[in-house]
């Protein structure tokens, strides 16, 4: 399957993902919440490995593994934020605001990695932000 039909799954599963958490978080503590969702995301994880037969695959090593260990480290930040943000505003401006870490992430790997930068992509995360500021109002 092709890259956008995944993005396209990952988008839609984690605008879902979203209301059933705003919900969940009505009445739970914001930590349990995280640690309960991350152990389900872990068990699916070493599923879809054991499955797809690479979960005994050769581990990173090496700068591969300090940049994976780095993300997860911020993941775990940038989740615990959102849940708290979650668990005490409205998903209407929370998930928006969230939502523009692919702006980040587009100016990031333009600036780090060498991705290429054009009119469009500009543009785009011009409007996106510009979108977020009003949604956020």
């Amino acid at each position: 399957m092709n890259y956008l039909i995944w993005a396209l799954i990952g988008m839609v599963f984690y605008g879902i993902t979203a209301v059933l958490l705003k919900a969940g978080l009505k009445n739970s503590n914001t930590e349990i919440a995280l640690i309960l969702t991350n152990v389900i995301l872990v068990v699916g994880g070493i599923a879809i490995a054991f499955f797809k037969g690479s979960l005994f695959s050769k581990w990173p090593v090496g700068w591969p593994l300090v940049f994976l260990s780095l993300a997860g480290v911020t993941l775990v930040i940038g989740i615990a934020s959102y849940y708290t943000a979650l668990s005490k505003g409205p998903i209407s401006i929370v998930l928006p605001i969230f939502s523009m870490s692919f702006a980040i992430a587009s100016i990031l790997g333009m600036a780090l990695l060498g991705e290429e930068i054009n009119t469009y992509k500009v543009l785009g995360i011009f409007l996106a932000g510009t979108a977020i500021f009003m949604l956020t109002r």
